[in-house]
């Protein structure tokens, strides 16, 4: 029997904010072993002191650290703890920066070659992608005009032509709330107030999912700034930081492969109100759709073989 001191792995997940898979994983791979595991059972239990471990381990993962490196990591002194991390996040950060100047130069050369009187939806997508590429926020600025110029000049004929699904009103709030954000940074509060107004007057037009709350948010963020006179750049705002860290870039610009592929989602999901249970072909264990049981509510895919948690 297990010492009730120890906590089973679901507990252990919980306090790490590990999956039980991967502490399996890591168990398997030796980084993270637990204290116990049942003979009959092969239940395994983990002690508190493997919680600091744990915690420092899903951090190193966090910023893309592979396994050798992380073991490595956790097993050394803290001196040449701290050296590992410092020799690993210099080389993430030079492999970002090639990255991103290369994206720089491939968007240039499409935006030469799209033209300033082209395709005003090409226009406007290759303009919001090269705004967040410069941290300087005059530079951005350049770019942020140009996307609301093109997105002035976008029709949703044209976008309908895109995509049958599209509606391109959802998408105003967004380039409104940049140029709100880089007229502050920039020190032009009445110019950020003006397009904060523009953009709060589109804001209905968000969808009620997790890219509009990420945008109203943004909104209310960038709104107290401006109130206070603040010309710091928000922690959560896009730009080279971000393409630096590994994090993520944000939704609040840029980002129209995904907001689009978005829209077509929930549309697509809107027309499937039910379906019947089937195991998802993910690792989550849960179910997709078909037509008669659990409806797309509780984030299920009603034409696909994984869930949403497994794409």
């Amino acid at each position: 029997m297990p010492n009730s001191e120890l906590m089973p792995i679901g507990v252990f997940a919980r306090r790490t904010g590990l999956t039980a898979s991967a502490l399996r994983f890591y168990a398997d791979s030796g980084v993270l072993t637990p204290v116990e595991v049942d003979p009959v059972s092969g239940y395994r239990y983990y002690g508190a002191d493997r919680v600091a471990r744990a915690t420092a381990l899903r951090q190193l993962r966090d910023i893309a650290m592979p396994l050798t490196a992380v073991e490595a990591v956790l097993d050394a002194e803290p001196g040449e703890a701290s050296r590992l991390i410092d020799e690993h996040v210099a080389k993430v950060l030079g492999d970002a920066s090639a990255v991103q100047q290369k994206a720089a130069s491939k968007l240039l050369a499409l935006w030469s070659a799209i033209g300033v009187t082209g395709d005003p939806l090409h226009r406007c997508t290759r303009a919001h992608y090269l705004a967040d590429l410069y941290e300087d926020p005059a530079q951005a600025l350049a770019w942020d005009i140009r996307a609301l110029d093109a997105a002035d000049a976008v029709t949703e004929q044209r976008v309908q032509q895109h995509h049958a699904d599209l509606q391109f009103a959802g998408f105003y709030p967004s380039p409104h709330l940049n140029l709100a954000d880089t007229y502050r940074r920039l020190g032009s509060f009445d110019a950020a107030g003006e397009h904060m107004i523009a953009a709060k007057e589109h804001a209905p037009s968000l969808p009620q999912d997790a890219y509009g709350s990420f945008l109203r948010i943004a909104l209310d963020e960038v709104a107290e700034a401006i109130s206070r006179r603040d010309i710091a750049k928000r922690v959560s705002a896009p730009g080279p930081a971000a393409w630096r860290t590994g994090t993520r870039p944000s939704l609040l610009r840029g980002d129209h492969r995904r907001l689009m592929e978005h829209c077509r989602t929930r549309q697509r999901d809107q027309q499937y109100v039910a379906c019947s249970p089937a195991l998802c072909g993910g690792s989550c264990g849960s179910t997709v759709g078909r037509p008669g049981g659990v409806g797309p509510a509780e984030g299920r895919c009603a034409v696909r073989t994984r869930c949403r948690r497994c794409r």
